[in-house]
């Protein structure tokens, strides 16, 4: 109970009053209102409105009148940093577009954020490029990454945006033309990165300008809809070749992320011309030397039916593989990959110190395990290691299990067969393995209801052709052990037998206790510190979960690395 005595002040309650509050929050500085906003969670709540940098509009059917934002802009606008707006024409679903009052709205919203720096503008698709860009280039002259859904572009509006907004770096849109593309070289030619789907130029116009601008550092070009390669698009696993890869290698040394995942065409001379400006030439100068993302998978595939190709070429392309000593992620994934071809490059891939990132998944042929772990151990950074369970031959598997696996293998390659070099896997050779040796549980043997294939302890493997893709997310299940990736987390990790990839005979006596581990898991720890497993049965249990889901224990299912997000 209040003293009856004491009198009760108005002023003393003012602070309860958001009104009030908030005009006091205005005329804080920001540093002043990030210190008043931790006293109490009512003023976070009002502090956190007038704090924040970034406002994201809605397509809100219901408040799509933009004019109730004026008044907090009037007074907060100059500390906006990016906008994501998508502009309407009326809440109900008119054909007519009210350009006028589009603009008018685009235009009183940018006029009150003078220093935004990132904008998303999403517009009906019958709007023009004129007025839109017009009104951007007027009010935004701070801006540095515009993106927008554009259709109907007009070269002389890119130009005119280009002109006034002279820090913009990042362009993302739609139907590009080659005239388009010739305005943003002209207008603003220090342009580094670049994102365009359904483009409308043609090869010669995405190289003159890629002359044009050499500081570009990301060119993603998806869904073109002509059949040619220069362009350096996916189309598929035969429309990419060496002279294209030459031709945007010579052009684009700044290059930092290239993707040329399954280009069937793609040879050592494409890695080579990553690397350097000619692959006739020494004299030449180097190029590309900062590429830190390479996606070449399947690069083997035009390999692995003539061993004496592979034997010819192959250390030539992971040479100028080892000369990428900036490259962080290396992904060589593709059924027609086979570690047997990765050790005549083994010598160049040393080179790569800052290596995180390894992705060597759908091997042709089983590997024995002690050879995962040393081609992990090539890498002293690494972080991330892709693979697949029934990519690996188990330590100590026994003839009847390496049979089964590889029959496995085979009944899905199809029919055709060809030679392949020695197996890197010989009896006995498993305790030489850097990371140690583990024995097969006998309670979880790999057995397979296809027909088998002896492959034996000193016999090759007979690998064929590879087989056709299939999507990541609908993968077809039978019997025998699906196709998915290992996945190591942290509950897996603790009592898994980690220890008996790395730890000697002489620690077996201390843990005697029946183990209450994940049944039929094997790890081991990397050079890197990086613990990898994977499932003697060769299935992974969550082969029916897709690319980014996550299982209970952590780590991404279905991918074959432990605790991080796919690449």
């Amino acid at each position: 109970m209040s003293d009856p005595l004491q009198p009760q002040l108005a002023s003393t309650k003012a602070l309860s009053i958001p009104e009030i509050l908030a005009l006091i929050f205005d005329c804080l500085s920001l540093t002043a209102l990030r210190n008043a906003s931790l006293v109490c969670k009512e003023w976070d709540r009002l502090g956190s409105k007038i704090l924040s940098q970034q406002i994201v509009v809605p397509n809100d059917w219901f408040s799509h009148d933009l004019t109730s934002l004026f008044a907090y802009l009037d007074r907060r606008g100059q500390h906006v940093k990016a906008l994501s707006l998508e502009l309407s024409s009326s809440t109900r679903l008119i054909r007519e577009v009210d350009m006028e009052r589009m603009i008018r709205q685009l235009e009183g919203i940018l006029t009150r954020m003078p220093n935004v720096e990132r904008l998303d503008l999403q517009v009906p698709r019958e709007v023009r490029s004129n007025n839109v860009l017009v009104t951007v280039g007027k009010h935004a002259k701070r801006l540095q990454q515009f993106e927008t859904n554009l259709l109907n572009w007009d070269p002389a509006d890119m130009a005119t945006l280009l002109t006034q907004c002279l820090e913009v770096r990042h362009l993302s849109g739609h139907n590009f033309t080659g005239d388009v593309l010739q305005a943003i070289a002209t207008s603003q030619p220090l342009l580094n990165k670049i994102d365009c789907t359904h483009p409308r130029f043609d090869d010669d116009e995405l190289i003159a300008f890629a002359k044009q601008v050499p500081n570009l550092l990301r060119l993603s070009v998806s869904q073109h809809q002509f059949l040619t390669a220069k362009a350096l698009i996916d189309l598929g696993l035969t429309e990419c070749h060496d002279a294209d890869i030459v031709l945007v290698a010579n052009q684009c040394p700044r290059l930092e992320s290239l993707k040329l995942p399954f280009c069937g065409n793609l040879t050592q001379a494409s890695v080579r011309a990553i690397v350097h400006s000619s692959s006739s030439s020494s004299a030449s100068p180097w190029v590309c030397l900062g590429l830190q993302y390479l996606d070449i998978s399947g690069i083997h595939s035009s390999y692995s039916a003539d061993v004496s190709v592979a034997s010819a070429l192959l250390p030539a392309m992971y040479h100028q593989l080892g000369l990428l000593t900036e490259l962080r992620t290396l992904k060589l994934s593709g059924q027609g990959f086979s570690l047997r071809l990765l050790e005549q490059g083994r010598s160049g891939l040393l080179k790569l110190r800052k290596l995180e990132r390894l992705n060597i998944a759908k091997l042709r042929n089983p590997l024995p395990w002690k050879d995962i772990i040393e081609i992990g151990n090539l890498f002293p950074k690494l972080i991330e290691l892709q693979f697949r369970s029934n990519d690996v031959i188990p330590p100590q598997a026994t003839q009847e299990q390496e049979d089964a696996l590889e029959g496995h293998h085979r009944s899905k390659r199809g029919r055709f067969v060809d030679v392949q070099p020695e197996p890197l896997h010989r009896e006995g050779d498993e305790d030489a393995a850097r990371g140690g040796s583990t024995s097969l549980p006998a309670d979880v043997p790999v057995t397979v209801t296809n027909t088998s294939l002896a492959t034996g302890s000193g016999t090759t493997p007979t690998p064929t052709p590879s087989e056709p893709s299939l999507s990541k997310r609908k993968r077809s299940r039978s019997p025998s052990p699906a196709p998915t990736t290992t996945t190591t987390t942290d509950a897996d990790t603790d009592t898994a037998a980690e220890g008996s990839s790395q730890q000697p005979d002489e620690d077996k006596g201390k843990n005697k206790q029946p183990k209450e581990e994940p049944r039929g898991i094997m790890s081991a720890t990397l050079r890197s510190g990086l613990k990898i497993s994977f499932r003697l049965s060769g299935e992974d249990e969550d082969d029916t979960q897709g690319l980014g889901d996550f299982g209970a224990g952590g780590g991404v299912v279905g991918w074959g690395f432990p605790d991080s997000m796919p690449f």
